[in-house]
């Protein structure tokens, strides 16, 4: 068998697994963790509001590049122009650390299990190669 195939067959394996361990809800639930703990708090009734039609957007399954590129702005406006760097000790399918990235953030993540590690390995090279 060609090695070429032999690539596409583990690839295509390697993303069914991904898809059973990562559920798609954690996606949409983790980009709003990590919007929720980097965007500032607001300060009024009027401001609360806003922010709250952001969240709402940016919690939808398919997310405008729009509404991403919105909430990269107002967490770097936040942290003085500069990407916050996110660590998650306990990464598991790396939900939080590519949702991080996403965003627009440096992420980094850890984990003892080494399935986990491959598919975080392996989600994150493809992030970093592919739009996002």
């Amino acid at each position: 068998m060609p090695r070429k195939r032999q690539v596409c067959r583990f690839d295509q394996q390697f993303q069914r697994v991904t898809e059973k361990h990562v559920g798609g809800r954690s996606l949409v639930a983790s980009r709003a963790a990590v919007f929720g703990a980097l965007a500032p708090a607001p300060k009024d009734a009027a401001e609360r509001e806003k922010l709250k039609k952001e969240v709402i957007d940016l919690c939808r399954w398919k997310v405008s590049d729009r509404t991403v590129a919105a909430a990269r702005q107002r967490i770097r406006d936040t942290h003085g122009g500069q990407a916050p760097k996110v660590l998650d000790m306990f990464a598991g399918g790396g939900a939080i650390p590519l949702e991080a990235l996403r965003l627009g953030c440096e992420a980094y993540a850890l984990d003892l299990n080494l399935v986990a590690h491959l598919i975080d390995k392996y989600k994150y090279c493809v992030s970093r190669t592919s739009r996002i």
